[in-house]
């Protein structure tokens, strides 16, 4: 409105202006025009100065208004990126963050040891291995969510080592997740028991869990600080009642498992498609739908190497080439039923007979057919190899 009326003083004077000029010019006789003139222009004049400063007023106000705005956007600007370079305050070192932090590591390592609902009538095969389609409301829904979830719970080698693994078990197909089976042991404490926290500095701590588990034993967990979060960087765990470390009992555990799959193997227990076959010297050979870890005869082989030695993977190598034959690039299984051993080591294993360069392992637990086994293992070439094995 205030602009309004100024423009309209500014008209009217003009106007007035030119009224003036005209009759000073046509009636230069007309005394009275002067002063008359002269007083209208006084009151115009007088008018247009106040209309002027009213006029600079406003524009005042409108400047006063923009700058004001830009000082505010300004400082709304740099509040915002002082707070995006602002890091995160790194929690003080407690028992709590320890154990969300344990409790997220516990659940990495479940779904990488295939320990999640699936639906197996909906499955895709890649690279040779059937992944079965991730059920909806299961503990991850997606490959991305379960590498973020590895980046802030681990650290390090630790953390790579863990994100690796994850494009071997998990796929994605059409918006859909699909887990591979794997059927290995989990790591997992009872925290509810609580835990002990040592070693305690401003960029690391140690963790130790309250419980004893009849499986593990006792475990240590490191803490350290990485982008102003406590992240798990490495972890021991204590096994048996002899207290030996996970690098052995771990091991042994591990191939006493892969000694079972390939004692499975040759006996019938193996994936595959009846309706597709091949015939070689006179014998039925189905192609292999799923062989959970190692997918060709090369791989068999290679499964065998790096887990027995002497007698034993010489037995295990006339298996493969006698079970198991290649065509066009397809695997293909002889199936000839029969029993086979399987060690329990789902509750560990004791190891006894401890030298420098041997070592047997016992199962904790026993199978309801053969009872606990044992597997004699050997140093050979900087590795523990299974040489024999004894059920009882």
């Amino acid at each position: 409105m205030k602009m309004k009326k100024t423009l309209s003083l500014i008209a009217a004077v003009a106007l007035l202006a030119s009224m003036t000029s005209c009759g000073q010019t046509n009636d230069p006789q007309n005394g009275n025009s002067a002063a008359e003139t002269g007083a209208v222009t006084t009151v115009a004049t007088a008018e247009t100065t106040a209309s002027v400063s009213e006029t600079t007023a406003v524009t005042s106000e409108v400047v006063a208004e923009s700058q004001t705005a830009a000082v505010t956007s300004a400082k709304k600007e740099e509040a915002a990126k002082k707070s995006d370079e602002t890091p995160k305050t790194l929690p003080k070192a407690s028992e709590k963050v320890a154990e969300e932090k344990l409790s997220d590591f516990f659940k990495i390592d479940s779904l990488l040891a295939g320990f999640i609902k699936t639906d197996e009538s909906d499955s895709v095969t890649v690279s040779g291995f059937n992944y079965y389609r991730v059920l909806d409301g299961e503990k991850i829904s997606s490959i991305d969510e379960l590498q973020k979830l590895i980046k802030n719970t681990l650290s390090g080698s630790l953390a790579s080592e863990n994100i690796d693994l994850v494009s071997e078990m998990y796929v994605e197909k059409d918006g859909k997740l699909y887990a591979r089976e794997a059927g290995r042991g989990s790591l997992s404490f009872d925290l509810s028991q609580g835990v002990v926290l040592s070693d305690v500095t401003d960029r690391s701590f140690t963790v130790t869990p309250n419980e004893y588990s009849t499986r593990y034993g006792t475990g240590v967990f490191k803490f350290a600080a990485e982008d102003n979060e406590w992240k798990i960087l490495s972890y021991e765990v204590l096994t048996g009642d002899n207290g030996e470390t996970e690098d052995q009992s771990g091991e042994a555990v591990q191939k006493m498992n892969t000694l079972s799959d390939l004692l499975g193997l040759f006996s019938g227990s193996v994936g595959y498609d009846d309706s597709d076959s091949i015939e070689s010297d006179d014998r039925t050979f189905y192609r292999v739908t799923d062989i959970t870890g190692y997918g060709t005869v090369s791989g068999l082989k290679t499964a065998v190497n790096n887990t027995c030695t002497g007698e034993l993977k010489d037995k295990l190598l006339s298996d493969i080439e006698n079970n198991f034959i290649e065509k066009d690039d397809t695997l293909y299984v002889w199936i000839l039923p029969a029993s086979y051993y399987i060690f329990r080591t789902d509750g560990g294993v004791s190891i006894t007979e401890k030298s420098d360069t041997s070592f047997k392992a016992t199962t904790n637990n026993s199978d309801e057919l053969y009872g606990q086994g044992t597997a004699h293992f050997v140093l050979e070439d900087g590795e523990w190899l299974i040489s024999d094995y004894s059920f009882s």
